[in-house]
This record gives C-alpha cells, sequence and structure tokens, in this order.
C-alpha cells in the first residue's frame, strides 16, 4: 500500500480538535482523530508481514514542547511479529537488560479501544509519556500507542481518549 501524507495544521497542541472520521480498509478499523493531523496509511511493505496500521501526528516547533502521535495497528492471525494482544503487552513490558535513564513502564491495566476490551499500560520516559492499548480482535489484534512530550501530554489527553473511545472495526472485505 502506498503512503498518503497529508499536510499538518495549526502548530498549536491548543488548537488541535477532534473532527474528522479516519477509515483504513486494509487495517479494518475507523476512528476519529484530531483535525489537521498528518496522517500516513501504512500496510505490510511497511509493517511486516500481516501487519497494517496508520500514523496520526502533528509536529510542533520545538519551542513549543514537542509532539504528539497516534499509532495504530493491526496484526492480523498469524502474523510473524504477536501472536495475540497478550504477547504483545508482554512483550512491551517485558524487563529490558538495561532500561533507559528515567524511563519507567506502569502496570497492565484494563483498557479498551472502542467497544473492544482490552489492556493498558503507560510508559514514562525522560521527555515523553506513551499509552499503550491492545485489544483482540476477529482475525488478529489492534495495538494503538498515543504518544506526546511531557509539557503537551495534558492537552492533548483528551484528544487521545476521544481516538481510543471512537475506534471501531470495519466488517471484512467480502
Amino acid at each position: 500500500m502506498a503512503l498518503l501524507l497529508l499536510a499538518a495544521g495549526p502548530a498549536s497542541a491548543a488548537r488541535f480538535k477532534a473532527g474528522r472520521e479516519v477509515v483504513h480498509p486494509e487495517a479494518r478499523f475507523k476512528m476519529t482523530v484530531p483535525a489537521g493531523w498528518a496522517q500516513t496509511l501504512m500496510g505490510p511493505a511497511e509493517l511486516g508481514a500481516g501487519a497494517s496500521g496508520a500514523v496520526f501526528k502533528t509536529s510542533l516547533k520545538a519551542g513549543r514542547g514537542g509532539e504528539g502521535r497516534i499509532i495504530v495497528v493491526f496484526y492480523a492471525a498469524g502474523n510473524p511479529h504477536f501472536k495475540d494482544a497478550a504477547e504483545f503487552m508482554a512483550r512491551q513490558t517485558a524487563t529490558l537488560p538495561v532500561t533507559p535513564v528515567g524511563e519507567t513502564t506502569g502496570p497492565i491495566e484494563s483498557g479498551a479501544l472502542g467497544s473492544l476490551p482490552g489492556k493498558s499500560f503507560m510508559r514514562t520516559k525522560r521527555e515523553s509519556k506513551d499509552l499503550v492499548t491492545a485489544a483482540d480482535a476477529s482475525g488478529g489484534f489492534y495495538a494503538v500507542t498515543c504518544s506526546a512530550h511531557t509539557p503537551v501530554w495534558k492537552r492533548l489527553e483528551p484528544l487521545f481518549k476521544m481516538a481510543l473511545t471512537s475506534f471501531s472495526i470495519l466488517p471484512p472485505p467480502p
């Protein structure tokens, strides 16, 4: 699948609003993302066999505190990366031989992608935060990572929650 890149909108995180529904037919999902965020759709050519997804992001000027992004990946059953959402979460939270300075990973807790029950955890790095959520679905599982530099996290967190809540699966192609 070819990459599709749309121009980013306003530079201030405070100006981004919910407002556009995105549909990814290959990854079989739709969700509402902040208006004006750049979008890149990806397929197996970018993510590897059995995976497809999208990245939504805004690049804020360095003086304004960083950027925010939402990464959605669908891992089809039988993909060579992860068996299921539980294995994905276990590998994401596994103790590393050397943990990067300032990085902590919170406990795995209940989470959801729209109506799909799943699991979530928060990873805090030196200058950023990631909320990682994974949920099993028919034919595979979804992993969604919402990330932002720490200074803009609080402003973007409602937009991340809106995206996660609006998430839904498209029916398989006929």
